[in-house]
């Protein structure tokens, strides 16, 4: 199959194709989210292959707030991609970091559209970092390694879903991508770039890393305000706290003398999408697309940003509470020590 991934993948970066060339067990795939200028509308679409005994390609698509959810099956060789570069075929359907076009007819569905992206917010990588998961992408055997295509970036065009039209005309959208064997058996992600001043973004993956016959909770993301970028990361010594609460999360991670809180609240049980396990999309997951963020950032005490944002899409897989210390709340100010 590797006579269909085309060009050679510059190093270090890690958007276009980067799986193997003989069938195994392996999965590739990449997220985009698209919100509307008035926030009103979200359209999450995924894209990726699946190496396993069921070998085959698939896009899911999911909507909110409502939690709409499609996933229509390819075969293989009704995908292309390029190594060099985000640019993905499949069938009538493309995608690349300027922007898609979907002409999808399914189960009764029609979904068709193209949507424009510009001003790309690139994450910054070198030999050293050359991923968001910084040195961890350089070590063998782990079951997945994550990347972010694009911080953020504006949005232009509109996608028709049966008779509804929706137009991202000057809404903000977001890539990211995945690839490896399997999924974390727990894990807590979540996304938002609707905040009250445009460019500014939150990403988190905390998760439940299997090597080496040992596992251990890793984390990792960023907050992008003000074109500033602050990192977050196991291997950026972080330290990470939280505590569950009903029908939400507060997690709170802190560095030296720099403080990141982040609290998030989510309706309904979310749509169901489908995620990998040794290479075969077997396992169900739920993302809530219509979430809430809190979030704020200190250092030594003082506010240095704050912002709330809505929708934010939200994923919260296995037992969030045993990924973490627990964190207790200072009375008066709000904010976890």
């Amino acid at each position: 199959m590797i006579d269909f991934f085309q060009g050679k993948r510059p190093f270090p970066y890690d958007e276009g194709y980067s799986g193997p060339a003989k069938q195994v067990r392996y999965f590739e795939g990449w997220y985009q989210r698209q919100v509307t200028a008035d926030k009103s509308r979200s359209l999450a679409v995924i894209l990726g292959l699946s190496l396993s005994p069921d070998p085959h390609a698939f896009i899911q698509i999911l909507a909110g707030p409502e939690s709409r959810v499609l996933k229509i099956r390819y075969e293989l060789e009704d995908l292309r991609a390029r190594r060099d570069r985000y640019e993905v075929t499949l069938g009538p359907n493309r995608f690349s970091a300027s922007g898609f076009e979907l002409d999808i007819e399914h189960e009764g569905n029609r979904i068709a559209g193209r949507v424009e992206f510009d001003n790309r917010a690139v994450y910054p990588v070198n030999f050293f970092s050359p991923s968001i998961m910084g040195p961890f992408a350089w070590v063998p055997g782990m079951e997945c390694i994550h990347g972010v295509v694009s911080m953020d970036h504006g949005v232009r065009g509109s996608v028709r879903w049966n008779d509804e039209a929706i137009d991202f005309t000057g809404g903000r959208g977001y890539i990211e991508k995945d690839r490896g064997r399997s999924m974390p058996k727990q894990w807590i992600w979540v996304h938002t770039n609707q905040f009250e001043t445009a460019g500014d973004s939150l990403m988190i993956s905390v998760a439940r890393i299997p090597w080496m016959g040992f596992s251990f909770t890793g984390h990792l993301g960023f907050l992008r305000f003000d074109e500033r970028l602050y990192r977050i990361g196991t291997y950026a010594g972080t330290h990470l706290t939280g505590r569950v609460e009903e029908n939400g999360l507060e997690l709170c991670f802190s560095r030296r003398r720099f403080e990141l809180d982040v609290e998030m609240e989510w309706e309904g049980r979310g749509g169901p999408l489908d995620a990998p396990v040794k290479g075969s999309m077997s396992r169900e997951i739920l993302e809530a697309p219509s979430s809430r963020i809190r979030a704020s950032l200190r250092d030594s005490g003082t506010l240095l940003w704050e912002g709330e944002a809505s929708p934010a899409a939200v994923e919260v897989v296995g037992d969030a509470a045993a990924l973490f210390k627990s964190c207790a709340k200072k009375p008066g100010d709000g904010n976890p020590r």
